[in-house]
């Protein structure tokens, strides 16, 4: 969620259940946010309670997969229909309101589902996460009597149907139905559930803002060392590409591993582009202010509803030119991957600009201490282990940290008087297998659960 917003204090260890407001108190976005969570995820969690990891209602039975038919009427192998209906996954429902067939989805072909081909099998599975859509996504979103601020966001639930080859002898197959942990074990191997969810091994960060004294100064902490910033922030630090942490010695010119990048205003400062051509764009506005606005020498991402959609992480770039009178922006180089006009694209600011980067993310490192600015500092730490296998940090995974300017200091959990590490938040990923596909065949094998409503 890329809004601007002051902070997020949910935190469902706490066992809250309601907020309360007070008369003559000031109104804060982070209470009202976190009110609407603790409705929302109060409503999932009984959903889930009931149904179980997944389900579907069977007077609306959805997402049932059946052979696709070519225009003459025969069937073909490298596609297949998507039903209409509802399905919960993991306590949120799935609505599709019109059958639509694999290829036909928005967005598709996705990077983590392949093409459908003949001589192999196929686990179809559901694929649930959560979109920040704006009002620069949505125009209905902003009321126009207002003449021009926008107000709130709203959070979609996207759904996909995705595919994964079977690779090997899955004996276990046909219990999917039944067996949820199996069908985790099988996305684990390819990766789709490194997450945090079914995947333990993950990446982790600390944060802080006050430096330990030197050992030769027990009692002396430099004014420096602390945070500086005029302002309140809300710092967001999220993984670009998907991998492994980088070796201390990894070859310069090509990192195999993982990278991230990182916002003082959790990456809310976008410009809507009405103009593509190579590395130059037109934007509709060029920011408010300084605070707002864009520098040469910044990173910059484009972005379009598909390119969110595929959650891609491709190459980011580096603000060579600006023409305030044009509001045109001459980039390092022109994006390589499809965008359209059509498909709301928008140039994000982010705020990395004096770090090395590999393709304009950060590299990510663990066990070092990394600063941002303003003595606000970040360190990556290995996971949970118990395999030995390095840890894992995932595209779009990311992290708040709330700076606060009266106290010098940000707002992260400790233990033991020092920052503990924390897992990555994410889009709210959720999976439910489908189906088994035997495209040669034809042979489809239904892994979704029928349930009945209570009163039956």
């Amino acid at each position: 969620m890329k809004g601007d917003f002051s902070r997020f204090i949910y935190d469902d260890r706490k066992s809250y259940s309601l907020l309360l407001t007070q008369q003559g108190r000031v109104q804060l976005d982070s209470d009202w946010n976190e009110q609407a969570l603790l409705h929302w995820f109060g409503l999932q969690n009984l959903a889930r309670d009931l149904i179980g990891e997944h389900g579907g209602p069977r007077n609306d039975f959805g997402f049932e997969i059946t052979p696709a038919e070519s225009g003459g009427g025969t069937t073909t192998e490298s596609n297949f229909n998507i039903g209409r209906g509802h399905y919960y996954v993991q306590g949120e429902v799935c609505r599709n309101r019109n059958p639509i067939t694999y290829t036909g989805q928005e967005a598709w072909p996705f990077p983590d589902s392949p093409a459908i081909e003949s001589g192999k099998k196929y686990l179809i599975y559901l694929h649930l996460w959560w979109r920040h859509i704006t009002s620069l996504e949505d125009d209905q979103i902003r009321e126009v009597a207002l003449g021009g601020p926008d107000t709130t966001t709203r959070l979609q639930t996207v759904w996909q149907v995705k595919a994964v080859e079977i690779r090997s002898a899955v004996t276990a197959v046909p219990n999917l139905k039944t067996n949820y942990e199996e069908f985790a074990r099988i996305l684990a191997e390819h990766h789709i559930f490194a997450n945090g969810t079914y995947r333990k091994i993950t990446g982790r960060l600390k944060a802080r803002a006050l430096k330990p004294p030197k050992q030769d100064q027990p009692c002396i902490t430099s004014p420096q060392n602390r945070y500086r910033g005029a302002e309140n922030q809300l710092y967001r630090v999220e993984i670009h590409r998907a991998g492994t942490a980088c070796g201390v010695n990894e070859p310069a010119p090509d990192y195999p591993c993982a990278t991230f990048k990182w916002s003082r205003e959790n990456g809310s400062v976008v410009f809507p582009i009405v103009k593509l051509n190579e590395e130059k764009v037109t934007l509709e506005h060029l920011g408010r202010d300084d605070r707002f606005g864009l520098k040469v020498g910044e990173w910059v991402e484009i972005v379009d509803d598909h390119y969110e959609l595929q959650r891609r992480a491709e190459r980011l770039f580096k603000v060579v030119e600006i023409d305030p009178d044009r509001r045109e922006v001459t980039l390092s180089d022109r994006p390589h991957y499809p965008l359209g006009l059509s498909r709301h694209p928008l140039l994000r600011r982010w705020d990395h600009a004096g770090q090395k980067q590999h393709q304009g993310a950060i590299p990510v490192t663990e066990g070092e201490w990394i600063e941002l600015e303003d003595s606000i500092q970040i360190q990556f730490t290995s996971g949970e282990n118990q395999e030995n296998e390095p840890s894992w940090y995932q595209t779009g995974s990311w992290w708040w940290i709330p700076a606060r300017n009266i106290t010098g200091d940000v707002e992260w959990p400790q233990e033991n008087g020092q920052p503990s590490a924390q897992h990555a938040l994410d889009a709210g990923d959720r999976y439910a297998p489908l189906a088994l596909l035997d495209p040669d065949s034809g042979n489809i094998i239904d892994y979704r659960r029928k349930f009945k409503k209570l009163w039956e």
